[in-house]
């Protein structure tokens, strides 16, 4: 029963953004414990959820999802969550359309979907406080053994993000930003920082630790429109390593000169204790903790007027975005 709610779950909210899932094929590979997909196409609005109007995915790929449930050790061992190899390429549509509703009827769904998400994730949000508070008030714990396990999982959980470039492009001035993560991992720890598998007093105390290795800005001024010799969807793996993976490593000297920010490695310690009694105010409930190595930021005078011409373009976007349903063409 749980497997089909986590096959069901995983096809609902992945296949927002990717092409190609096979339902019965999920559910299998989760029966077994081990969910391997690779190769993944994304799909042309999988970066809608930055709301940035005329912002279109021209291509984009999900080397492999890695999900690792030991479904006999759920009590001893974390489920790993990772991504590796994610490569997007998207373009600013200046036309004015891009990824805007094509007319009245469908932009005024859009706009009350997006209302209807804003007012259900307020009031779930409302629910889990109080929730939690009136657990906190009269000591009480539910969810049995069932709720256990799921708090166990949760509270263990491993992710990492792998391999990330988005590359944008403005082909109408001719320039290109490009954003890169080599590693974004999460990981649970004890208080001496080192990995630990909590099983009791999750709810109380929990401590996570978050790193991120080679975060990069660039951006090119002098650009050319990213075209393969063959369609997108026919490309290898490895063809779009030799496009993506170059900005990731960051090691090419051609590359440096388009630094805007330079390879940035950083540790967050999140720890989170809830308060023994709601009404005790004094009490620290999240705390933060970032280390970070170094900080460089650097920009020519051709990368600063790409900046604003960029930006530009964003305010333009914006304005025939409020508009665009009264003049479509």
């Amino acid at each position: 029963m749980f497997e089909s709610k986590l096959a069901a779950l995983l096809g609902k909210y992945l296949g927002e953004y990717v092409h190609g899932l096979d339902g019965d094929d999920l559910k299998v590979s989760v029966w077994k414990g081990d969910v391997v997909l690779k190769n993944l196409k994304l799909k042309s609005d999988a970066l809608k959820v930055l709301g940035i109007p005329g912002l279109v995915v021209k291509a984009g790929l999900l080397g492999s999802l890695t999900l690792k449930l030991p479904w006999n050790k759920l009590g001893s061992e974390p489920v790993v969550v990772e991504f590796d190899r994610i490569y997007i390429l998207a373009a600013l549509d200046n036309s004015g359309k891009g990824n805007l509703a094509e007319d009245l009827d469908e932009a005024n769904v859009q706009e009350k979907a997006y209302k209807r998400r804003r007012v259900d994730a307020a009031v779930s949000q409302w629910l889990k406080q109080n929730k939690s508070k009136s657990k906190s008030d009269d000591g009480s714990s539910g969810g049995g053994y069932f709720g256990g396990v799921i708090q166990t999982v949760l509270g263990n959980l491993q992710l990492s993000f792998t391999n990330l470039h988005i590359r944008v492009e403005d082909p109408y001035w001719g320039i290109s930003f490009h954003f890169t993560i080599q590693e974004l991992s999460g990981i649970t720890v004890d208080e001496s920082g080192k990995p630990t598998f909590v099983t009791s007093g999750y709810k109380e105390h929990l401590r996570k630790l978050f790193k991120l290795r080679k975060m990069t800005v660039y951006c090119d001024s002098q650009s050319q429109e990213l075209v393969p010799d063959e369609p997108w969807e026919d490309l290898s793996g490895d063809a779009w390593d030799d496009f993506f993976l170059p900005h990731i490593e960051a090691t090419s000297d051609n590359l440096s000169c388009w630094f805007l920010l330079r390879p940035v490695d950083a540790n967050l310690t999140y720890e989170r204790t809830y308060r023994t009694k709601a009404s005790d105010t004094s009490h620290i409930d999240h705390r933060l903790n970032l280390s970070l190595d170094e900080i460089s930021l650097s920009s020519s005078q051709m990368q600063y007027l790409s900046i604003q011409r960029m930006l530009q373009t964003f305010e333009l976007l914006s304005t025939r975005a409020a508009h665009f349903r009264y003049r479509p063409y």
